[in-house]
């Protein structure tokens, strides 16, 4: 997907597998892809499990988004 945007621009395909140069953006790119993903559906979780009597009684004291 990279390489097609990179030659639509005008420059050449990078190996990005086989550059040493290459290993650490990719490792730390696919970590925090993961941790990420991770991390919102444990959020998302969360979010799910409050009561809406909570919502109701901070409407009632007057909270706002």
């Amino acid at each position: 997907m990279v390489n097609v945007v990179l030659e639509r621009l005008g420059f050449e395909r990078v190996n990005f597998f086989l550059s040493p140069n290459w290993f650490r953006p990719l490792y730390v790119a696919s970590e925090v892809w993961q941790t990420y993903g991770w991390s919102s559906i444990i959020y998302l979780a969360a979010l799910s499990g409050i009561d809406p009597a909570l919502y109701e009684a901070a409407e009632m004291d007057g909270s706002n988004r």
